[in-house]
């Protein structure tokens, strides 16, 4: 879930040649040509399309203070993909949701400094207490944002909220290759999915780190059980690949 854009070409500086700027239209190609797309999650299905991003953790970090104002820049979001699990003709229940944002920064430095604050971002209490408001305060009307992008603090609404017992901790991918930091979010969710007795366990996992000027961050949701952390490795471990692959 899981931290601005400008018009025409952004002082973005290349990881390559710190005198060389890297224009927007580069920027988004790059992120189109590293996030995660259909063929890299068999069994998911496509539930949302392709956005552009407003910074590497998207609006909710930043008003939690995950991270500093991202300044120019560019990037997008991949699809989101899901899972079904059980489900009715009237209720549909995802026990598996992720996507991907590559985010290109003015430099690698600045990239760095954001990846660094979703690593301490636990160790905030101002950030773990903003994050665990944004839950206990999202609606239904909201959910399909929360799997989306990360948690949404929801409009005054008689419905009751979906999420209770908001856990907040750090989260680490070690990798041989890449190393992630990020968030897990853990609460009880009051949604009832077909065959089963009262409500579930949902986890959100917030990883990211830095290549060169951009970030590449990976939000999975997983309910009622964690998203699987094989999975999640060899996804971070794809989007690695391709951002070196993939020169600025």
């Amino acid at each position: 879930m899981l931290l601005a854009t400008s018009c025409g070409k952004s002082e973005v500086t290349s990881a390559g040649n710190a005198d060389t700027p890297i224009t927007k239209s580069q920027a988004m190609a790059y992120a189109r040509a590293v996030n995660l797309r259909a063929s890299d999650v068999p069994g998911l299905v496509v539930t949302g399309a392709s956005d552009t991003a407003k910074g590497p953790l998207g609006n909710q970090a930043e008003t939690c203070g995950i991270a500093a104002h991202a300044g120019t820049g560019a990037g997008i979001t991949s699809q989101t993909f899901q899972r079904l699990g059980a489900h009715t003709n009237s209720s549909k229940i995802y026990t598996q949701t992720v996507l991907s944002t590559v985010y290109v920064m003015q430099n690698a430095a600045q990239a760095a400094r954001e990846t660094a604050a979703i690593g301490a971002a636990a160790n905030n209490p101002a950030v773990v207490t903003c994050v665990k408001h944004a839950f206990a305060n999202a609606r239904p009307e909201d959910e399909e944002e929360e799997h989306h992008a990360g948690p949404t603090v929801g409009n005054p609404t008689t419905e009751p909220p979906i999420f209770s017992h908001v856990e907040v901790s750090a989260l680490r991918s070690d990798d041989l290759v890449v190393q992630a930091m990020g968030l897990q979010i853990k609460a009880h969710s009051a949604i009832e999915a077909p065959g089963r007795n009262g409500p579930s366990n949902i986890y959100v996992h917030w990883l990211g780190y830095a290549v060169g000027p951009a970030v590449i961050t990976l939000v999975d949701v997983g309910n009622p059980r964690p998203f699987p952390t094989a999975i999640e490795q060899r996804l971070l471990l794809l989007l690695y690949r391709r951002a070196k692959t993939h020169k600025l």
